[in-house]
């Protein structure tokens, strides 16, 4: 667990290397290694490592290659078949958008697969988002994530999840609604402060629609969590530096 806390500090500061460094570091622990009651998570939590650092790099190709090992349990799968989705979606691979669907659908037996769709399920109802937004299909999409979004604001979610809230911005970002998506990236930053993708994202929106003084706002703090990123996520960064360096022109 300390692992998974320490590569989110690390991807949102920018210092993706060492993130990916978590990875090959993960590989090399086995179930037998953790305390006594946590085994039954290893598989699951093995498979989180690539994944987050493919979605929060934005490394949707790479997100669609990544592959659960032959004997994964259906917890796996579906964080599996979810990350394939959403990259997909992003992609708008509509070639790609329905297998993680029967996939994840594939780890309920029928009456679970009933049960689960008649009550809240945020990683389900992701899972289809993401697949009717690949399709074209954004009104769909938002109309699944929103009450997801809505759900984690009034309970919470788990510490290192991409937060659905930043995934409705983005699919609204995406599918050129800036100003409805800067609404979201707002809430998004007050329940999860300081996450790198929603502080980029909201500063770009903001300056397409040339609030000058929110983007501002959004990448003085963009630039200052990332004071220790790598070299590659510097170069990501370079155009938020060039447009604060124009406004003190």
């Amino acid at each position: 667990m300390q692992m998974e806390f320490l590569q989110y500090a690390y991807l949102q500061t920018g210092q993706d290397d060492k993130a990916r460094d978590i990875v090959e570091q993960a590989a090399t622990i086995k179930a037998g290694d953790l305390d006594p009651g946590f085994e039954g998570y290893y598989g699951w939590v093995e498979a989180s490592f690539p994944i987050r650092v493919a979605l929060v790099t934005s490394d949707w190709s790479s997100a669609l290659k990544l592959q659960p090992s032959k004997d994964a349990g259906r917890y796996v799968l579906r964080v599996e078949s979810w990350s394939h989705a959403v990259a997909a979606g992003h992609l708008h691979d509509v070639r790609a958008a329905d297998q993680p669907v029967l996939e994840y659908e594939a780890t309920f037996t029928k009456p679970e697969l009933i049960e689960e769709e008649s009550r809240f399920s945020g990683q389900l109802a992701e899972t289809l988002a993401w697949a009717l937004f690949a399709k074209g299909d954004t009104a769909g999409a938002i109309s699944l994530l929103r009450p997801v979004a809505d759900h984690q604001d009034r309970v919470g979610k788990g510490e290192v999840e991409l937060p659905a809230r930043e995934m409705l911005a983005d699919m609204l970002r995406l599918s050129n609604q800036p100003d409805a998506a800067l609404t979201e990236y707002k809430v998004a930053l007050q329940t999860d402060p300081g996450r790198f993708s929603a502080l980029l994202h909201a500063g770009e929106v903001a300056q397409i629609l040339g609030r000058k003084r929110e983007a501002m706002g959004f990448y003085k703090l963009l630039l200052q969590n990332t004071s220790a990123a790598d070299t590659s996520t510097k170069q990501t960064l370079g155009p938020a530096r060039a447009f604060l360096n124009g406004q003190h022109s």
